[in-house]
């Protein structure tokens, strides 16, 4: 007797638990932002940097294949996009473009009260490049 109850019991459960877990499916909706859209699949690297009001976040993106310009190679060049937003307020955003350089990276990000400082490098290993590029506050 006890058997056969733990068997229903069981059984019960199992059901009552396949009327729970049930998926679901959801329908996504296309972006018809075709510049948007190529600029999300060109992704190299996101970056978010701690700052003391706001936001400031970086996006390196490839360009097309060549576009980098080394001789004998389709190295493709890249674009830091340099977003900063106001306490609180992803809506209330600036973004910013350093343009078409090879082998970049951001190597820090600092602030003083007015600006942000974003230092960058760029170029082939034995040439690199510095830059400071100075991104007012919101």
């Amino acid at each position: 007797m006890k058997n056969t109850f733990r068997k229903t019991v069981l059984i019960l459960a199992v059901c009552a638990l396949t009327q729970f877990a049930h998926s679901q499916t959801t329908l996504t909706q296309k972006l018809e932002n075709k510049e948007f859209s190529n600029l999300l699949g060109s992704i190299d690297s996101y970056t978010s940097y701690p700052v003391k009001l706001g936001s400031l976040s970086t996006i390196i993106n490839y360009n097309e294949s060549g576009s980098a310009n080394m001789p004998e190679t389709d190295e493709a060049s890249q674009n830091l996009i340099i977003t900063v937003c106001a306490d609180g307020a992803p809506t209330d955003c600036n973004s910013f473009i350093f343009k078409d350089k090879y082998n970049l990276k951001v190597t820090r990000v600092t602030e003083d009260d007015k600006l942000y400082h974003v230092y960058v490098e760029y170029g082939p290993a034995k040439k690199r490049a510095k830059e400071e590029l100075l991104i007012a506050k919101p």
